[in-house]
């Protein structure tokens, strides 16, 4: 029903439509990764803290504390790409096509601190580029 509604609207309407649900899709993923950004660097800053204090005397407190916190760590940042560390360049790049951006950040984040391909942070950047164009020419 809705879509016959819309299809009423007028051509420059509909693009500007468009353009606002592709605005707000995005937006609401780059605050998805800017949360997942902040917690990643806060439990890797209380893993920090935390080992640091493990030969301190409270080390009973510490090391629970310590395997929670990579527990989490663990969990934010697995890779989206089962198999991901076995692949060639060509190979991770093509499985990053159609990813979400969460999901680009993390294999990009990944990437940084292993292999450094070019070829998967040149595909990272495409995708990322093809998630912010307009779904629609700018009139």
């Amino acid at each position: 029903m809705l879509e016959k509604l819309l299809h009423r609207l007028p051509e420059e309407q509909r693009r500007r439509l468009a353009r606002a649900r592709h605005d707000l899709r995005v937006k609401g993923e780059e605050g998805r990764v800017a949360l997942w950004s902040w917690s990643t660097h806060g439990l890797e800053r209380a893993h920090d803290v935390l080992a640091a204090e493990r030969s301190a005397p409270p080390a009973a407190l510490t090391r629970p504390l310590l395997r929670a916190v990579d527990r989490g760590l663990q969990q934010a940042t697995a890779l989206p790409v089962a198999g991901y560390d076995e692949m060639n360049a060509r190979t991770a790049a093509a499985a990053v096509r159609g990813l979400h951006l969460l999901d680009l950040e993390r294999i990009s984040r990944h990437e940084r601190a292993h292999k450094d391909r070019k070829t998967v942070h040149d595909a990272i950047a495409h995708e990322r580029s093809r998630i912010h164009a307009p779904p629609v020419p700018e009139a």
